[in-house]
């Protein structure tokens, strides 16, 4: 089993080379919101399964779309010192589960089982190939139980994107913004939409490269998801004042400080009687390779997946 593991663990650090104004108003009217009782089939579980090389999943959460199927996030960490820059201290893979009878079939992984015995959770691991073993675990408990939580913890797709970039002068006075939107999140041709535009090639390369947004997902226990074609970004959320504002922030480590999705603030909404969400993500002020201060946002209008 620890070679496979660490196979998946290989894979997962592989995948990690590689924000605007107008009406909210969907177009894909009709789509309502999933059963927020799914809800409790929400799990987030602390582990310490050994791997070789030093390496240990240290988390498994699984978020339920509905009551057979959801997305999961596993965690690994390093535990063990190794030169800089050969790993990193944590890593994440990111997959759609399919579940039954308390089994969690992950593709490309195997199978996690979760059993409860009064206080004692048991964690049988099965990977598609390896030793099946079994662990004990501390089941975390969720912070978002109120009801717009319960409303944006699950996994969405996007109907439109709106994108906002701004230049500020050494005052931190702005320049002209530009923007636009785009039906989906189509981040290549966001990308060739810019090069119209002589200002900052960076943004125009890191568009281009994730080409797509595929996902937005959160869960109840403060991990914060887009999946991009190419990658994952994996990091953590809480609610901030006023209420429907929270923070984010990425794992910078696993980043290596190379993306224009910075660390910053959001805003959500929640429409019950359609299922649209539109979700407002602002970078912290950042800083370009030439020196120039920037600032990009997204807001994305999204139905659930």
């Amino acid at each position: 089993m620890k070679k496979h593991l660490l196979c998946i663990v290989a894979l997962a650090i592989s995948a990690i080379g590689f924000t605007a104004c107008s009406s909210d108003n969907d177009d894909n009217g009709g789509t309502k919101l999933p059963d927020t009782s799914t809800l409790a089939g929400a799990t987030s579980l602390e582990l310490s399964i050994p791997i070789d090389g030093g390496i240990h999943l240290s988390s498994f959460k699984a978020t339920p779309k509905t009551a057979t199927e959801g997305t999961a996030v596993l965690t690994f960490k390093r535990t063990e010192m190794m030169p800089k820059g050969y790993l990193p201290t944590e890593t994440y893979l990111v997959k759609e589960y399919t579940y039954k009878d308390g089994t969690y079939n992950i593709p490309t992984f195997g199978s996690i089982s979760v059993s409860k015995s009064g206080s004692t959770i048991s964690v049988t691991v099965a990977p598609e190939d390896g030793e099946t073993e079994t662990y004990t675990a501390k089941e975390v408990s969720a912070f978002a139980t109120d009801d717009l939580s319960k409303s944006i913890c699950r996994t969405w797709t996007i109907v439109r994107t709106q994108f906002r970039y701004v230049e500020y002068k050494e005052d931190r006075t702005q320049k002209p913004a530009i923007g636009t939107q785009f039906m989906g999140a189509n981040l290549k041709e966001m990308a060739e939409w810019l090069y119209a535009d002589p200002r900052n090639i960076d943004i125009r390369q890191e568009l281009g490269e994730k080409e797509s947004i595929e996902s937005v997902t959160f869960d109840p226990y403060g991990t914060f998801i887009i999946k991009f074609k190419y990658q994952d970004y994996v990091g953590t959320w809480r609610w901030d004042k006023p209420a429907g504002t929270f923070t984010y922030e990425w794992n910078d480590e696993i980043l290596m400080n190379n993306t224009v999705f910075e660390n910053g603030t959001a805003t959500i909404t929640v429409d019950k009687g359609t299922g649209i969400s539109v979700l407002s993500l602002t970078g912290n002020i950042e800083q370009n390779s030439s020196g120039t201060l920037y600032e990009v946002s997204l807001k994305l209008t999204m139905q659930p997946k």
